[in-house]
């Protein structure tokens, strides 16, 4: 899935520098989403997940969530 010619550190740094900054966007843009629905989905993908599970996951989060807050 990854490049294997950049170093695990290397790349594990570049990954959270990229999460960080899709946190701030979304959290300074008044037009985000805001559940950040997109943006925790764009961070499982910038991990490697598949973009389809990765959809499918978050909605599964904000599904037990929103159960959570009704129960």
């Amino acid at each position: 899935m990854f490049a294997d010619h950049v170093p695990a550190p290397v790349l594990a740094q570049a990954l959270e520098a990229q999460m960080l900054a899709l946190a701030e966007e979304n959290a300074a843009c008044t037009c985000a989403d805001p559940m950040g629905k997109a943006a925790a989905t764009a961070f499982l993908v910038a991990a490697g997940v598949a973009p389809q599970v990765a959809a499918l996951q978050v909605q599964d989060v904000v599904r037990r969530d929103r159960a959570a807050d009704a129960g």
